[in-house]
């Protein structure tokens, strides 16, 4: 399935691809001209990192969340950890 225009991409990450998506692959997102927002979730710990486009062409503002209580800013909303991982238990 090939979604076009897309505003939001929201990527689980894996040990094994980890690496590769937060840097080839985030390169690659940043190409879409229609992408607001890249998510990276952890499925190995609470850890969400945010990447929103600026207006400034080319720059995109980095932010990370790492506990249970912080928000990230989900396109206009503020999400909690809490409510990213609500249904996840950590091994």
């Amino acid at each position: 399935m090939e979604i076009t225009n897309p505003i939001l991409v929201i990527e689980i990450l894996s040990k094994s691809t980890q690496a590769f998506d937060l840097s080839d692959k985030l390169e690659i997102y940043k190409q879409i001209p229609s992408l607001k927002q890249v998510l990276f979730v952890s499925q190995e710990q609470s850890w969400v990192s945010s990447f929103v486009r600026s207006d400034t062409p080319g720059m995109w503002f980095n932010t990370s969340a790492h506990t249970l209580t912080d928000s990230i800013g989900v396109l206009a909303h503020d999400v909690t950890l809490a409510e990213v991982y609500k249904k996840f238990k950590f091994s």
